[in-house]
């Protein structure tokens, strides 16, 4: 054998010895655990600058959160149409701002022969389905992710007080218009409503949701607005103070949004805020909207 073969020959031998007797090296990186579902609500959770709140109703209602994320449905009450629609979106966690088993803290026990309630229940468990429900978290944001929905629609975030979203001053509007507003950008057919059509509306009080009448009549009561624009009162409460509150000689307006159009712009909110959040998964919001009609 001539130098060159020899060399080649030996080359060639110890390159296969090197490939064969080193270990292969691979520079693959390991695979990116998939989101859970308890992922997903941790992100809500962590946006809270007071971090998780004690004795909280924001819950998990039904369904197991370990499971992987699939999709996020936001709504105002997870309702069978909404749950519906859920399962058909290949969502398999339902955010609801609301009770989801009618009752504050969703608490079947007492509906456990209930047929609706068994219903509703084999509904989700057959699209295994999570409902966690987010009213503490998103009314604790920095800024009220609720408020932040709804000023966003009335298109009156630049004359809310940034330390208090609630009082907002406006340059100075008819209550007609007002209402035209809160109709057009809230979508309801209807509002009720006290006062003149033709009164000049500067200072503004917003309650969205359900205080309760104690907490409407002390705030009313304190920012002493032109215009109080409640979501929902109980009519002999609220609704006979602002009766009594413009016999005395005030000129405080009201307007009832209803609970639903009050809130559900923060639902709304949370799918834009949670959708750049989630590694590309679908977020999306159903509304869950009225469940009666105007006759």
């Amino acid at each position: 054998m001539d130098r060159r073969k020899f060399v080649q020959s030996v080359t060639g031998t110890a390159g296969i010895i090197s490939l064969t007797g080193i270990p292969l090296i691979s520079f693959a990186t390991d695979p990116v655990p998939a989101m859970t579902i308890q992922d997903a609500i941790n992100l809500v959770i962590a946006a809270v600058p007071t971090g998780p709140i004690p004795n909280t109703i924001d819950t998990v209602k039904s369904g197991n959160p370990a499971q992987p994320l699939t999709g996020i449905v936001t709504t105002m009450f997870a309702t069978v149409e909404v749950i519906r629609q859920a399962a058909k979106a290949g969502a398999n966690l339902v955010i609801a701002h609301e009770p989801v088993f009618y009752d504050h803290f969703d608490d079947t026990s007492k509906l456990q022969d209930n047929d609706t309630y068994k219903f509703k229940q084999a509904l989700l468990d057959r699209h295994n389905i999570v409902v966690w429900r987010c009213h503490d978290y998103i009314h604790s944001f920095t800024n009220d992710g609720v408020y932040e929905g709804v000023l966003g629609k009335l298109g009156w975030k630049k004359y809310s007080d940034p330390e208090a979203p609630s009082r907002i001053t406006l340059p100075g509007s008819p209550l007609k218009d007002i209402i035209s507003l809160t109709k057009k950008s809230l979508g309801t057919g209807m509002l009720r409503y006290m006062g003149d059509p033709e009164a000049r509306i500067r200072m503004v009080t917003l309650m969205v949701g359900a205080e309760g009448g104690s907490s409407q009549i002390r705030g009313i009561n304190t920012t002493k607005p032109d215009l109080v624009m409640i979501g929902e009162l109980v009519e002999w409460e609220t609704m006979e103070y602002m009766r009594d509150l413009r016999a005395s000689g005030a000129k405080t307006s009201l307007i009832i949004m209803g609970h639903i159009p009050s809130e559900e712009p923060g639902m709304e909110w949370l799918a834009g805020w949670l959708k750049p959040k989630t590694g590309g998964l679908p977020v999306r919001f159903i509304p869950s909207g009225p469940p009666v009609k105007w006759g």
